[in-house]
């Protein structure tokens, strides 16, 4: 195997493990048995542990010595201490997306709403969950700043996978979604920054009244 495809074999691993996290396929604190892994997905177990690396260093996973790994488990506070950041970060991305976005940009980040209202009317939480971040990580690459989609990525995955069911009404998380996008596709950069900021502060208020989080 040339080095071009192992590389790209690990990535994939990588993507692949990350998306059963996000889903909850892989639930918060369950160990991550490589000899299941490895067979499950096709591959040895070179490619699964430095997949597994670059999850760590994601917050997504953790390597316990002589233990293994396993999904990472957060605290209340902990997710709180992530909200605090995404407060900070996002409503700077959303920002940015108004001010940068591309016709094609826009038209991917309307189809991501569409397909969280479809999700919504399904009523289906995994979908839910998976079409929020979608739509999340849309907004960062609108606004044209990779570093921000690093950060934001493995912070949204950890917030929606370390939670039971749903944080926030969908119905309310879509209308915050929709006044979202009415601002970013209009470039009212201080609306969409307010209207993300009022998202995630009514996040913030949901995660402190309640007593367990998973």
């Amino acid at each position: 195997m040339s080095a071009l495809q192992y590389e790209d074999l690990h990535q994939q691993v990588y993507r692949i493990l990350k998306q059963m996290i996000l889903t909850g396929e892989l639930a918060p604190g369950i160990k991550l048995r490589q000899e299941e892994l490895a067979e499950k997905l096709g591959v040895s177990r070179t490619p699964l542990m430095k997949a597994f690396s670059k999850l760590e260093k994601e917050m997504l996973i953790d390597m316990i010595p002589r233990r293994g790994a396993c999904v990472h488990k957060c605290s209340k506070q902990e997710l709180l201490d992530y909200i605090d950041i995404r407060m900070r970060l996002e409503p700077l991305g959303a920002r940015n997306a108004a001010k940068n976005h591309s016709p094609e940009g826009l038209e991917a980040f309307r189809l991501s709403l569409n397909k969280y209202e479809e999700a919504v009317s399904k009523g289906d939480q995994s979908l839910i969950k998976e079409a929020d971040y979608q739509f999340h990580m849309r907004i960062v690459d609108l606004s044209s700043n990779k570093v921000l989609g690093q950060i934001i990525s493995s912070f949204n995955i950890v917030i929606i996978s370390n939670q039971r069911g749903l944080l926030k009404d969908p119905i309310i998380s879509l209308n915050e979604h929709k006044s979202i996008f009415r601002a970013i596709e209009s470039r009212d950069a201080d609306a969409a920054e307010a209207a993300m900021t009022l998202h995630l502060t009514g996040l913030k208020a949901r995660i402190e009244s309640i007593e367990s989080i998973i």
